[in-house]
């Protein structure tokens, strides 16, 4: 858990609703840096009681906005391959 990342997200980030529990959710997954995320779309659901579709709706936006990026295993995948993802701290 990040508390410099989940603090840069309360902050500034430019979403609300349940985007920005999906960015708050991945905040605290990280470290300082915005990175060493690679939760899966189901883990990412549970955390912030949405449902998958959303779940995957929200990292799609924030992929498509430059908030997000995809560092490993663009296409996800069978458990224990899910993607990884930095948190573009320094564009929020």
């Amino acid at each position: 858990m990040s508390v410099r990342a989940l603090s840069i997200i309360w902050e500034h980030y430019p979403r609300g609703g349940s985007e920005l529990l999906t960015a708050l959710a991945l905040a605290d997954w990280s470290n300082d840096c915005g990175e060493s995320l690679h939760p899966s779309i189901r883990a990412i659901a549970r955390k912030t009681r949405l449902s998958q579709k959303q779940a995957r709706r929200h990292v799609h936006d924030m992929l498509g906005a430059g908030l997000l990026d995809v560092i490993a295993n663009e296409h996800g995948g069978d458990p224990g391959n899910s993607r990884h993802y930095p948190l573009r701290l320094d564009r929020i």
